[in-house]
């Protein structure tokens, strides 16, 4: 392949990745994932339907809806979903792609020896990129505990309109 049909695709591929929108990779909106410890012993798990004036609105793995009074809450865990897998994926083709060009230009110049180091360029380059993005996407995923019992009330209306961004039903009192 000529260097001038690389760049074409290497161009396609970049312009792809950047401009496909996030809401056709998307499925419906869904909430939060919430574990909610509650000050009297159990916790409620599940995915964040509504949150009103005094309670939370939950809704079960089972499929069940559960209603939890924030006067009864002692922590809220967002569980988020790892990304880990996410940030190898973007950092092997980011860093495959950087590796690959950096690669044909190593030994350009010298006959027989051109290109030859695009293989290794992309699985070096590609590799500890990959890497690197699975560190990322692994911080980015972890999941927050806040502790709930002990905030102020206008700390606490902090935090339930933090939720309220992050339920399935963003206007529901």
């Amino acid at each position: 392949m000529t260097h001038r049909i690389r760049k074409f695709i290497a161009s396609i591929l970049i312009v792809s990745f950047v401009s496909i929108p996030p809401g056709l990779l998307a499925r419906g909106a869904r909430g939060a994932n919430l574990i909610v410890a509650l000050k009297d012993g159990p916790s409620v798990a599940g995915e964040l339907i509504a949150v009103k004036q005094n309670a939370l609105v939950l809704i079960s793995p089972s499929g069940k809806d559960e209603s939890v009074e924030i006067s009864r809450i002692s922590t809220i865990t967002i569980a988020k979903r790892s990304k880990a897998g996410n940030g190898f994926l973007i950092g092997l083709l980011v860093g495959g792609i950087g590796g690959g060009v950096l690669g044909s230009q190593w030994n350009k110049g010298d006959e027989g020896y051109e290109g030859k180091a695009i293989l290794p360029g992309v699985l070096v380059v590609g590799g500890l990129c990959g890497l690197i993005g699975l560190g990322i996407g692994a911080a980015a995923g972890s999941d927050k505990t806040i502790e709930f019992a002990g905030l102020s009330e206008a700390e606490a209306r902090k935090v339930l309109d933090r939720l309220r961004g992050m339920a399935r039903m963003r206007t529901a009192q």
